[in-house]
């Protein structure tokens, strides 16, 4: 939360001072995505995507505390099936920076398990053309495999790639209409 209001803040300065920008917001975000939109509800345990995490995820005793929803709201989807991820930026154009790293091909960026807490987020601040992004997919689908595994996979991962996360990415072209420079951006960790 503190990062987004920060970045609200500078971008309405850029903003009035008749800049425009291009907002990237990434890394281990230590959580899966639907947990920025639901907190720990019934909601979020009733997800397709904490459903899918293996090992399974273990609900917590009745007697434990639920994290609800942040309040304001950090994300929200949109869309169909759930949706793509939106960080929410009220000084940003349309008001979101965009999960710009999601891919079906991702199922691993944190080792041990099969779930994604590693996250590229895109927007833009007075660009009417905004940007174009795509996923950038650097691990091979058996490095993610071999990473989700529940008893050996943050040494594979480690051993593989210095780390137990995995890298994300995605490529984030900015219209050269909007007087920018197209540019390619790659996000790991």
């Amino acid at each position: 939360l503190a990062a987004l209001v920060h970045l609200a803040e500078t971008t309405r300065l850029l903003k009035s001072s008749g800049h425009r920008c291009v907002l990237i917001m990434a890394g281990d975000f230590n959580s899966l995505a639907d947990e920025l939109v639901y907190g720990t509800t019934d909601d979020f345990w009733q997800c397709a995507e904490v459903a899918a995490v293996q090992p399974p995820l273990r609900r917590p005793p009745a007697e434990m505390p639920i994290v609800n929803p942040p309040v304001p709201s950090l994300a929200c989807r949109s869309g169909d099936d759930g949706g793509v991820l939106n960080l929410l930026c009220e000084t940003a154009d349309e008001g979101v920076l965009r999960h710009a790293s999601g891919s079906a091909e991702v199922s691993c960026s944190r080792a041990g398990s099969s779930m994604v807490i590693d996250f590229v987020f895109v927007g833009t601040v007075a660009c009417e053309d905004g940007v174009v992004t795509k996923p950038l997919v650097i691990a091979a689908a058996e490095d993610y495999t071999r990473a989700a595994e529940e008893n050996f996979g943050i040494y594979n991962a480690i051993m593989q790639w210095g780390s137990d996360h995995l890298p994300v990415g995605a490529e984030i072209s900015a219209a050269q209409s909007a007087g920018m420079k197209s540019k390619q951006w790659c996000q790991c960790l």
